[in-house]
């Protein structure tokens, strides 16, 4: 059994939105206080902020239209469920669907009380879910915050070594079919993963993050600094995802490339090993272990891109593969062509930006990974 992060900050939360309906004298209060605790903590501060604000908003309508229709008609079980469904609808027409099982929560409680008292009651069990929600969100907010950057980084380290490692197997005809099926679906989870925590870095960027690293300074820089920092995550991605590509068409084309002329596979895998050999050294550039202006070995001469270019042209156009039934293996080769350029694209652009930040922004950060454990 693991208790993560989340886990223990909810239960942080419930504890403290049951303590004070207590200590402020309205035990009435307490258990909306804790149901509508455990609804607001999400996995980034801005979309607890997003719960937060939908919940009040909600629950503050539930408590007025249980309120409206008790002192118009009353309170009977009919009445109740009428009201219901027109909450319901009208959150779902605000885009409050998330809102509508606390809200209708709110709605019955406050309904089922003694009719002599129903502002009252509503009141106070308004109060107890503004208690619950305003508890989760500070509690997010300020206890244990997420540190999804340095997960990022951690994750884009691991998969950085698993392209160099498949694309070397492949470009040395020594890679299992079966098995490279099986490590790119793992390749295209680990994918979604970083892209779920880059939007997760995105939404902490809104509030700001308590990671030291995004504590860059007090000046108007620091803005300027993180906002490039989320840049270049994202072309880390696009990076990794153009090696991802690349990996899956030369397993799919593996019985073409076997088959190129020897010439133009060696062409291609040195061009191939001095991109994959940059990528990694750009990472280690953007940790700060590699001086901002080196990596620029993997820039292309414009007579040996001419000639590259050319022998894959010269391939896709031989008079074996322009018959009829060998279309499919020129456009192949076009293929491997565009990917391998796209790859080259991402590094290259990729190798700009980190140089960039590490030259601009140097003094107003700490060393990326420092305290990243990655083993």
């Amino acid at each position: 059994m693991k208790i993560g992060a989340r886990t223990l900050k909810s239960g942080i939360a419930i504890f403290i939105s049951l303590m004070i309906p207590n200590l402020l004298g309205i035990p009435e209060a307490t258990v909306l206080a804790g149901i509508s605790s455990v609804s607001v903590i999400q996995q980034s501060v801005k979309r607890s902020y997003d719960q937060f604000l939908n919940r009040i908003t909600a629950n503050m309508l539930g408590g007025l239209l249980a309120v409206a229709s008790s002192y118009y008609f009353g309170t009977d079980f009919f009445v109740i469920a009428v009201t219901a469904i027109i909450l319901i609808a009208l959150l779902h027409q605000f885009g409050l669907d998330n809102s509508i099982a606390l809200a209708a929560v709110t709605l019955i409680v406050i309904m089922l009380n003694d009719t002599d008292r129903i502002v009252i009651s509503a009141i106070i069990r308004v109060i107890g879910t503004m208690i619950g929600v305003t508890c989760s969100f500070l509690v997010n907010r300020f206890i244990l915050p997420p540190r999804y950057d340095e997960v990022l980084y951690k994750k884009m380290v691991l998969q950085t070594d698993e392209i160099a490692k498949l694309l070397r197997s492949a470009l040395r005809k020594n890679s299992q079919y079966a098995k490279v099926n099986h490590d790119l679906d793992a390749l295209s989870e680990n994918e979604r993963q970083m892209d779920q925590l880059f939007q997760y870095i995105q939404d902490e960027a809104v509030f700001g993050s308590s990671s030291k690293r995004w504590l860059l300074s007090s000046s108007g820089d620091s803005k300027f600094a993180r906002a490039r920092m989320l840049v270049i995550y994202r072309q880390f991605l696009r990076t990794n995802k153009a090696g991802v590509n690349l990996i899956n068409a030369f397993h799919h084309s593996e019985h073409l490339f076997n088959n190129f002329p020897t010439e133009l596979r060696i062409s291609i895998r040195e061009r191939l090993e001095t991109l994959i050999t940059a990528h990694e050294q750009i990472i280690l550039k953007f940790s700060g272990r590699i001086q901002a202006d080196n990596v620029n070995f993997h820039e292309y001469k414009q007579e040996l891109r001419v000639k590259f270019i050319d022998s894959f042209l010269a391939l896709a156009n031989s008079e074996e593969y322009m018959q009829g039934d060998q279309y499919d293996n020129s456009n192949a080769v076009i293929y491997l062509m565009g990917r391998t350029f796209k790859y080259e694209e991402e590094v290259q652009h990729l190798n700009v930006l980190v140089r960039s930040y590490r030259t601009f922004h140097q003094e107003t950060i700490r060393e990326i990974g420092d305290e990243v454990n990655l083993d």
